[in-house]
């Protein structure tokens, strides 16, 4: 009887036997979560190399392709910055903007006027030939360049685009400048019809100041 006292554990020891597998599974648990924290720093990490990488992949194309639009510029004796400047279109500015956060000063509150401005210059850049022998003789040029079998991958080295003639930026132009001076020239007679309805409605109240002048000293 008296051993069967002694195997029976007291108050206390069940006690501290709770506590000490509670400080187990305490120290479990926080170790699971230091393994997870490290998993997911881990992958994000990882990820966040990726990413860099692949940015810096993509920017050293950019750089390339602009070397070798460069090299081919100078070849033919032409003006690189002129011709890019030539290639952008209102598309490219949207997607620039759309992408740097940027808006050119004084759009806000200008949006119908600037759409109009768009549409008409889009308008114009259509009239403007392309020349499918000069596009096809650059594109097998390419093509022997970079050793590609297939016409569609030479995008993928870079975006080809049709020289534009002189005489068509030109012509471009010198439609631009007639627009421009029509829409001048209709501003003229809208402020000069404005300033006639100015001076008539002067006139008129001068005369009826003088009438109620004459009626009050009569």
């Amino acid at each position: 009887m008296g051993s069967a006292e002694g195997n029976e554990s007291s108050p206390d020891d069940k006690r501290s036997s709770r506590l000490s597998r509670l400080k187990r599974l305490k120290a479990k648990k926080a170790e699971s979560e230091r393994n997870n924290r490290k998993d997911l720093f881990d992958d994000y990490k990882k990820q966040k190399l990726q990413s860099i990488n692949r940015k810096k992949i993509e920017k050293l194309k950019e750089n390339a392709e602009e070397e070798v639009n460069k090299l081919d510029h100078k070849e033919r004796g032409e003006d690189y910055e002129r011709q890019r400047n030539l290639d952008w279109s209102i598309k490219d500015w949207e997607e620039w903007e759309k992408k740097t956060g940027k808006q050119r000063p004084g759009q806000v509150g200008f949006d119908n006027w600037s759409q109009l401005a768009a549409s008409s210059y889009e308008k114009e850049i259509s009239k403007l030939q392309v020349d499918k022998d000069d596009y096809n003789e650059k594109k097998q040029m390419l093509m022997r360049k970079y050793n590609i079998t297939e016409p569609r991958d030479v995008r993928n080295i870079i975006d080809l685009k049709s020289e534009v003639k002189s005489s068509d930026i030109d012509k471009l132009v010198q439609n631009i400048n007639e627009t421009n001076d029509r829409r001048m020239k209709r501003r003229r007679d809208h402020d000069s019809e404005h300033d006639v309805s100015s001076y008539i409605n002067e006139k008129n109240k001068q005369f009826n100041m003088k009438l109620n002048r004459q009626y009050d000293k009569d």
